[in-house]
């Protein structure tokens, strides 16, 4: 039997950090799409190209089964977790509820630093937006620049570190959905009234906003999962 093709370039240092960060590239390979739902994570050969035990791997696949990237077989085996429309329109729905309530928040707290933040990522995102093909990723890496900005802005641990659970999922299935020509430039423009909503410090309105701009893009990543 031949042996798997590599994931990952380099070696993880041991570290008392290490499952955490493993566990970072493991998810960053989900949500690269360098693994696939439903392929198999061999605590061996993951052990090995990361150049640790297999304890840490161990532990960096449960916190990724926590987190719903990772399920376990049957058999006990580790495998990305794949997800349905259904599903998928579930964690869309929980996540249009934690941003539009962050959007709401940022309306009330954002400085006026945090408008020049999202102002500037706007612009970022609209120049990207005339590129060809080759901008997927760096649409999808400003996307996440601008949902950051304003989950900084609220400055409530909790509600972030439950709006980046909630978005690693969608990740894996929006990065070439939402992003395609002729979505780019909805997106921006939805960006542009969220951004206007919070500098008006209209917190319904950037609420509203961002609940339909969160709702649209699952819809389209659904749209996509169902083709």
């Amino acid at each position: 039997m031949s042996e798997p093709e590599p994931i990952f370039g380099q070696p993880i240092l041991a570290t008392e950090r290490a499952g955490n960060l493993i566990a970072h590239e493991i998810r960053r390979a989900i949500v690269e799409g360098r693994v696939e739902p439903g392929d198999v994570l061999r605590e061996e050969q993951l052990a090995r190209e990361l150049g640790t035990s297999r304890t840490p791997v161990r532990e960096a696949l449960i916190e990724l089964r926590n987190e719903g990237l990772v399920e376990a077989t049957a058999t006990r085996r580790a495998v990305v977790r794949a997800y349905d429309a259904s599903e998928l329109h579930d964690i869309y729905a929980l996540r249009a509820v934690l941003e539009g309530h962050a959007a709401r928040l940022a309306a009330e707290r954002a400085t006026d630093a945090t408008i020049r933040r999202l102002e500037a990522s706007l612009d970022r995102f609209r120049e990207l937006s005339t590129h060809d093909g080759d901008a997927l990723n760096a649409l999808v890496a400003e996307n996440l620049v601008f949902h950051g900005v304003i989950a900084d802005a609220v400055d409530v641990p909790h509600l972030k570190r439950m709006i980046d659970q909630v978005m690693v999922i969608p990740r894996r299935y929006r990065a070439y959905a939402a992003y395609v020509p002729e979505h780019r430039l909805t997106v921006a423009d939805h960006h542009a009234e969220i951004t206007d909503a919070i500098q008006r410090r209209n917190g319904d309105a950037a609420a509203a906003l961002m609940e339909h701009h969160v709702r649209w893009t699952g819809e389209v990543a659904v749209a996509a999962q169902e083709r």
